[in-house]
């Protein structure tokens, strides 16, 4: 497992258990050097850059140098541990830096957590050492959640009985309080309950700067470099106030000041997210001001120690307009050899340039990206897998050629320099810098003398696991997952190189024509690249019969057939199917068209006549996400699950919700205004135990599973003494509870208001506008019928206190306006009708 990488051992190191030389090189390992923790090292010899550092104390003369060249420092039990486990484990929670506050955190933000703050949250988690996955798994420690209502705090709630499982879920008030006070607070009382919020009593509001004394951390001074320095925070962050007022309070505490206008000549640092905007443009040009984004603030924060973002890390500065071509966009990306620091640096740099990133090494990526000729991945791009005149399918770079594209922000040419693999005498990924023209005018001493240079991000294994897509039946012969590093990949906390897959080769007869690269021509040709789906694991068994394989491959080609069809409904759908699958329209049908007549054959053969039709289409909420291999089997009995990963859904079709009761997700009050089934979970498992028929759905539904009583309870009413979930679906207005209404929906609604929004649509809202901060200036009119209000605010109680009180004005002045709670909006859903506002008014 520690195949040609180097050590350096600090030592002393008191700590036990020690770990000797034999310990690695047994394992694998090219040298191993023990050095004094006064030495400096790193600069001495590249050749013998280390690929792992052992100290028990980040005390050592070069550890910032260390922090700099991206190289993981660890405790020696690191080593035992990987030992222990036959595979490389992820380095986080083993850095001896109390720093890294989170290194033991691994963290799921729920989705009703707007994207904005979603954003902001996971850039500080990172920048104090942890890790997360947007995906729930086994390993995640916290999810950070507003409420009890979302699904992935369902999710969390139904495996407290799991003794493998321990999820906390703390509101997202807990890392900023963490990160304010750079210790980790305790969680206590920040968890989040159905009779919690998770925000202490004594937490300040949106528009309340300054924690009380009670919080101040006095282990933890301020950061002297920013006393007195005016900030501006651009508003393309997207936060929400509360996420602003953490970012405002966290500027306050180290001393700086934060403007509400961006001027030139008063204001110090600029925090945006993108490079756009007027603003930004006379920022960059302000020989005052410096220009950075939160990534860089949390990192000078976490280190305690200045340094200016033209001579740190290139992703510290905001990012390219998002209106633009990106330089890699369509192109499909993979590393190998790349681990801690380095591997997160480098796929958020793939991220940034508009490609996508790939765990997994398909015939269908366009660039390796590697740091040694050695290694799986490596040598199957580099001499396996060729065209007919013997060129590399998948070219083979360096990092370096990433780097240069995002500095000069375009694709460019592959040249030796980019080509060159496995040299010690290339500089360690994160030194490249941005082009000098983007600080024209800036000052390099504006505001402190510089520091040394330690500008690095810390590790986030798993990141952004590729999306589960179906396997195209084309693209392989067999799947054979190749480790690296072991035999069996890790699910969660595993290091990077532990998950490194390779799907073997197209038979030639299905390889894809070369691709034309920049090594050849100056000219970009459009790869035909789709993200690359997981490479499929090994068989259990190698005695499975011909007819066995034969039935899987049937399965796998149904599921396929039944996206196909669903996908002939519109063309946009269609589009995308084709695109995912780089399939033309003709294949597509011929593809179809055959596996129809396979499976009319088995059919016949086993007395059964005839393709299955799709008899369900399916959203389900709070409940397991299901396996490709669960999602084929589903549709061989004619039911299809749309929506099994977190995101947007497109209910075009969905007729049967499921749930295990009534619930607030999106999924489930978007689906009450399109289904006409809601029935309970438990249906799938039992389909698939027994791969019974559909008829049997009627009797999952929620109201025979569930039972009358305790639906007409959480539905809020006694919706009928019997049958409450099929009354309400009778019920159903045809265009929807809030037809011919506009709503003015508060930035600071749970979820954000793009989620908010889709729900009201899907019952029927026209139109809706945003209300931030406390303007209610030109807001839309509620409807032109009846005695209604001319004006109707959709607003959270806490979160809106100010613009609350400027509705209240308002109708103090005899405007006859309305402000109610979100809650309004879901009794209207769960009961069908439009409620009288009264009950639900905040003034």
């Amino acid at each position: 497992m520690f195949a040609n990488r180097k050590f350096v051992v600090i030592s002393p190191h008191p700590t036990s258990p020690a770990v000797s030389k034999d310990d690695v090189t047994n394992h694998g390992a090219a040298s191993f050097t023990s050095v004094a923790k006064t030495k400096p090292f790193l600069d001495a010899d590249p050749n013998e850059r280390p690929d792992y550092i052992i100290s028990d104390t980040s005390e050592f003369s070069d550890y910032a140098k260390a922090q700099q060249f991206m190289i993981p420092v660890v405790k020696p039990q690191w080593v035992h541990d990987s030992i222990a486990a036959n595979k490389l484990v992820a380095t986080n929670a083993y850095s001896p830096d109390d720093r890294l506050i989170f290194k033991d955190v691994y963290a799921c933000v729920a989705d009703t957590v707007p994207q904005g703050d979603k954003e902001v949250l996971y850039g500080a988690i990172v920048a104090f050492g942890g890790q997360y996955n947007d995906i729930m798994t086994r390993a995640t420690t916290h999810l950070i959640s507003p409420d009890a209502t979302n699904e992935k705090y369902l999710l969390a709630a139904s495996s407290r009985d799991d003794e493998d499982i321990n999820i906390k879920p703390v509101s997202p008030h807990w890392i900023n309080r963490c990160v304010t006070s750079q210790s980790l607070v305790d969680e206590t009382d920040y968890l989040v309950s159905p009779t919690s919020n998770g925000i202490p009593e004594d937490e300040p509001m949106a528009d309340v700067f300054d924690f009380p004394s009670s919080h101040d951390a006095a282990d933890t001074p301020p950061l002297a470099d920013l006393e007195g320095k005016r900030f501006f925070v651009s508003s393309d962050f997207n936060l929400s106030s509360q996420q602003e007022a953490a970012v405002t309070r966290l500027i306050h505490y180290h001393g700086g000041i934060v403007s509400p206008q961006y001027n030139p000549d008063t204001v110090d640092i600029y925090l945006g997210k993108f490079r756009s905007g007027d603003d930004y443009e006379r920022a960059k040009l302000s020989p005052r001001t410096i220009v950075a984004n939160l990534d860089w603030l949390y990192h000078i924060v976490q280190r305690h120690s200045f340094v200016l973002p033209r001579n740190a890390n290139m992703l510290f500065y905001p990012f390219p307009n998002p209106t633009s071509k990106l330089p890699l966009e369509g192109m499909s990306i993979s590393l190998t050899n790349y681990s801690g620091n380095a591997r997160f640096y480098l796929i958020k740099l793939i991220e940034a340039l508009g490609a996508t990133f790939t765990k997994n090494l398909t015939r269908d990526n366009d660039i390796l990206v590697s740091s040694s000729d050695s290694g799986k991945k490596y040598s199957t791009a580099k001499f396996k897998w060729l065209s007919g005149v013997g060129d590399p399918v998948v070219s083979v770079v360096n990092h370096l050629w990433l780097e240069e594209c995002y500095r000069q922000q375009k694709q460019v040419v592959f040249s030796e320099k980019y080509t060159i693999v496995g040299s010690n005498q290339l500089p360690p990924p994160g030194l490249a810098r941005l082009l000098p023209e983007l600080f024209d005018g800036v000052s390099s001493t504006s505001l402190s003398p510089e520091k040394d240079e330690i500008g690095s991000e810390p590790e986030a294994e798993e990141l952004h696991p590729p999306k589960d897509t179906p396997t195209q039946p084309q693209a392989v012969s067999e799947a054979t997952q190749l480790s690296e590093t072991s035999p069996e990949p890790t699910p969660s906390k595993s290091s990077d190189a532990a998950d490194v897959a390779v799907v073997s080769p197209k038979p030639k007869s299905q390889e894809k024509p070369p691709k034309s690269s920049p090594y050849k021509s100056q000219t970009k040709s459009s790869p035909q690249s789709t993200q690359a789906s997981e490479a499929m694991p090994p068989p259990t068994s190698r005695g499975r019969s011909a007819a066995r394989k034969a039935a899987e491959k049937l399965h796998n080609d149904m599921s396929d057939l039944n996206q196909f069809e669903a996908a002939r409904t519109s063309k946009r759908k269609m589009k995308d199917y084709l695109e995912t699958h780089g399939l033309s329209q003709e294949q597509a049908e011929q593809a179809a068209a055959h596996t129809k007549r396979k499976r009319a054959e088995t059919n016949k053969s086993n007395g059964h006549e005839g393709s299955v039709p799709v008899r369900a289409k399916c959203v389900v909420t709070g409940f397991r996400e299901f396996s490709r291999a669960e999602l084929s089997s589903l549709s061989e009995v004619g039911i299809v699950v749309v929506g099994n990963k977190s995101g947007s859904i497109d209910f075009d079709g969905v007729d049967t919700l499921s749930a295990p009761k009534v619930m607030r997700t999106e999924k489930f009050l978007r689906g009450l205004g399109h289904v006409k089934r809601l029935i309970h979970p438990s249906f799938f498992d039992d389909v698939l135990k027994s791969m019974a028929s559909y008829e049997a759905i009627d009797n999952y539904s929620l109201d025979k599973k569930v039972g009358a009583a305790e639906l007409n309870s959480e539905l809020g009413g006694d919706i009928d003494p019997k049958h409450p979930i099929a009354t309400l679906i009778s019920r159903r207005p045809r265009d929807g509870v809030f037809a011919g209404t506009s709503l003015n929906l508060s930035h600071n609604l749970n979820g954000g208001v793009d989620l908010i929004a889709r729900v009201l649509h899907d019952h029927g809202m026209e139109a809706h506008q945003v209300a931030k901060g406390a303007s209610v200036k030109s807001p839309c009119q509620f409807r032109k019928t009846g005695n209604d209000p001319d004006v109707v605010y959709i607003c959270h109680a806490s979160k809106d206190q100010k613009l609350v009180k400027a509705i209240k004005a308002k109708i103090d002045a005899g405007n006859n306006w309305a402000v109610v709670e979100w809650d309004w909006c879901v009794q209207c859903i769960f009961h069908m009708q439009m409620l009288p506002l009264d009950g639900f008014s905040l003034v």
